[in-house]
């Protein structure tokens, strides 16, 4: 299940080359301050990713993966955050970023539809709810909105998958969390400490 989301993203990149990755460095803890940022649960890791645009927490500390791209992925760069407790539920998020001049939010709809038709190829699962969603980043000028997608899904041996897909300028943010069993908070409490910086 590590590789759910890099599968998905390679299965979409073998129709069109215009979906891409920001490399970014070492991980580092976030500066969280209680008046812009929801609180980290506790016994979580909180990531502010240099030039990655955005923060999040995680149940351990992510390991960072820089996906090879090959057959179509030309000018595609991805960063997997993976912060999956041992033997337990994954959690991860990526970074995918277009080349230099080209705007994601002019394949908005195609990016969408292609990180789907991705995790359910891979999953062999089942789209329970898809639901568009607004996110904000902060900015001098005051925030600016991007559009998203959430997906919910069964797969086959009782898992589910939950995933929040977010197109801003440039890059393309995918968080995803692969569990057993029932809905639970854990992915609510996931999502409550991502934010786009």
């Amino acid at each position: 299940m590590r590789q759910l989301l890099f599968v998905a993203v390679s299965v979409f990149l073998g129709a069109t080359t215009t979906f891409a990755s920001d490399p970014s460095g070492p991980v580092t803890p976030a500066a969280a301050k209680a008046t812009d940022t929801p609180a980290i649960p506790k016994g979580w890791v909180g990531v502010t990713p240099p030039d990655a645009g955005f923060r999040a927490a995680f149940p351990a500390r992510p390991t960072v993966e820089k996906p090879h791209l090959a057959n179509g992925g030309a000018g595609v760069e991805m960063v997997i955050y993976d912060g999956s407790p041992k033997g337990g539920d994954v959690y991860l998020v990526t970074v995918t970023k277009l080349p230099d001049g080209v705007d994601c939010l002019a394949y908005a709809d195609r990016l969408f539809a292609g990180v789907l038709k991705g995790m359910l190829a891979t999953t062999e699962g089942g789209l329970e709810t898809e639901k568009p969603v607004t996110v904000e980043r902060p900015g001098i000028g005051g925030p600016r909105s991007f559009p998203g997608r959430d997906y919910e899904g069964t797969a086959p041996h009782g898992l589910r998958f939950s995933a929040r897909v977010i197109v801003t300028e440039h890059r393309v943010y995918t968080l995803l969390l692969m569990s057993k069993g029932e809905k639970s908070k854990a992915y609510s409490q996931f999502l409550s400490t991502f934010s786009l910086e």
